[in-house]
């Protein structure tokens, strides 16, 4: 059986010492009691924006109805596609641990990044202009112009987001959460504007979408400057760490991306606009349980990242395991209960067939919850690929039970779906922790253990 000390980043790094880094620039465990602090605020965020998105999200169900609805949905997912997953090369997370771990080189990262956005920005743009037309040529002419014009949103989506990524990796937890906020709050003064002027069209709502986007753009770049004061400074040294990095996690934002959203995108090509109205209703009521992973990750990534030693990020991970998993027991059930009644109250009773596969989508978002602490545990630890190895075997169950459940029961197939996949991402990990880092059972499904050494491999 391997010890523990020769646990690495697979097998090339197995008999590398750790990279030695000086003491500033680490964050003891004992100097995080702030964590719970970090944790609180951004699940208030995450709450604050979830209200946001619910009236926002009923706003536009009832303005727009279910099929208008579903032709939103597609303008803006297939832009944010491009961005978060095919042309961003895994740099959102690489900002965000590189400057946990590397806060002496945060200028050069800063530089770096932005240069990379702004060559994404140009290069993506293009090509997305030119392929969408191909993509989306089931729908309506105007729903593919819209969507082209919505690709106006990217450099908020690069470079922009990758400010936002700093702030994040720094911990500057109340500037990352206020930036995140104003976007949603932005939308739903959007759509109440829209309402009061009569003017509730997709045109309207893309274009009052893009203005807000410039808007979060210009916050993301006073937060920064104000908080980081970052100085230009080239140094290519950091692309091959930063790329090596960024790409293992690229692999599993989209494997991880793809899980949480291949339903929808099937959907969007097989089924009427109507069916992917009523999904994405279950799935805006579905997302208060998810938000609360997404919010303990955003923290844990950067924190534990943090740590100069590895039994202080094992612990940082334990904690994010207990809190998810007490706010999933007083979540999950009330949810289920009142779904029969907040759907048809806040949507309308158009929108009732959506009860049954919120329902679902409430069960599958148990083990989701786990699969994304785990996720950030990971990257933390400087195993970015293996979140995506997670991910691909649950796009694998997707894909499979879409094709075999869709035809006979639409979109209440693809929330099925999604609880396997998910269920199935969740022991992979499970497995892999176990036997490839050698952390205890009670570490991971009881969130307490014994510290383990060095579960952290160079930054090579």
């Amino acid at each position: 059986m391997r010890s523990r000390s020769d646990i690495g980043d697979d097998s090339t790094t197995r008999a590398q010492p750790r990279l030695a880094l000086p003491g500033p620039r680490a964050l003891p465990f004992a100097a995080v009691p702030a964590l719970s602090r970090h944790y609180l605020a951004t699940l208030a965020a995450n709450a604050a924006i979830l209200l946001l998105g619910a009236v926002s999200g009923v706003l536009a169900a009832r303005l727009l109805g279910p099929e208008a609805r579903g032709e939103l949905a597609v303008i803006i997912l297939w832009p944010s596609v491009v961005v978060y997953l095919v042309g961003s090369f895994g740099l959102h997370d690489a900002a965000t641990y590189f400057a946990a771990r590397r806060p002496e080189r945060l200028n050069a990262v800063y530089t770096l990044l932005q240069a990379l956005g702004l060559a994404q920005t140009v290069a993506f743009g293009a090509l997305a202009y030119f392929l969408l037309p191909v993509v989306l040529a089931g729908h309506r002419p105007e729903v593919i112009s819209l969507t082209r014009l919505f690709l106006l949103f990217f450099p908020a989506g690069f470079n922009s987001l990758y400010l936002l990524k700093l702030l994040q990796g720094r911990l500057l937890i109340r500037q990352y959460n206020l930036a995140r906020v104003f976007l949603a709050a932005w939308y739903t003064a959007l759509l109440v504007g829209l309402y009061l002027t009569g003017r509730v069209t997709l045109p309207w709502i893309v274009g009052g979408q893009l203005v807000g986007q410039g808007l979060t753009a210009l916050l993301h770049y006073y937060f920064v400057r104000a908080q980081l004061r970052p100085r230009w400074e080239w140094d290519p040294s950091l692309l091959a760490p930063m790329f090596r990095y960024g790409l293992k996690a690229q692999f599993s934002l989209t494997s991880s991306y793809l899980n949480l959203r291949l339903d929808q995108l099937v959907m969007s090509v097989w089924l009427p606009p109507q069916a992917l109205g009523y999904y994405v209703v279950a799935v805006v009521v579905a997302e208060p349980v998810q938000s609360i992973p997404a919010a303990i990750g955003m923290v844990t990534l950067p924190a534990a990242a943090a740590q100069e030693h590895p039994a202080g990020a094992q612990r940082v991970m334990q904690q994010s395991l207990r809190v998810v998993a007490a706010l999933l027991a007083l979540s999950v059930g009330p949810l289920l209960l009142l779904v029969p009644y907040l759907i048809p109250f806040f949507f309308g009773e158009t929108f009732a067939p959506a009860v049954s596969a919120c329902r679902v989508l409430l069960l599958a978002a148990i083990p989701m919850a786990f699969v994304l602490v785990l996720n950030d545990s990971l990257r933390a630890l400087n195993r970015p690929q293996v979140p995506g190895y997670a991910g691909l075997i649950g796009n694998g169950v997707t894909l499979a039970l879409l094709a075999l459940l869709l035809p006979r029961y639409g979109f209440l197939g693809a929330a099925y779906a999604s609880l396997a996949a998910y269920t199935t991402s969740l022991v992979f990990l499970l497995w892999y922790a176990h036997h490839r880092l050698r952390l205890s059972w009670r570490l991971l499904l009881r969130g307490v253990g014994e510290d383990s050494a060095s579960l952290i491999p160079p930054v090579r």
